[in-house]
């Protein structure tokens, strides 16, 4: 309790940024792992989700598909995939308004 006129407690809970990453194929995990490992260590505890590699893996990513799942090619691969690709962006509109990040990084 508080006295009459004497200032608020300030304690202000914080929690590590959250990041969410799209990288969705090997060039990109690559570029995107050397900014976040970068990212890393100015703020260790940054917290990851999205679309990523083996690189970005390596940095603390959790990923919510394997990025060699979205490797396809050549008009009739990508219409049989749509359906995948339908519910991938489900997934990741769920994450995003559930996990509600801080940042996006897109690759």
């Amino acid at each position: 309790m508080t006295a009459p006129g004497a200032p608020e407690s300030s304690i202000a809970v914080t929690r590590p940024v959250r990041l969410l990453v799209s990288a969705g194929e090997r060039s990109g995990d690559l570029r995107a792992g050397a900014l976040v490992a970068a990212l890393k260590e100015r703020m260790p505890d940054v917290e990851l989700r999205g679309l990523g590699g083996e690189r970005l893996a390596a940095c603390g990513l959790t990923s919510e598909v394997p990025i060699e799942s979205l490797a396809v090619m050549g008009f009739v691969e990508v219409i049989r995939h749509l359906p995948f690709f339908a519910r991938l962006l489900n997934v990741l509109t769920g994450v995003l308004r559930s996990w509600q990040p801080d940042r996006v990084l897109l690759v």
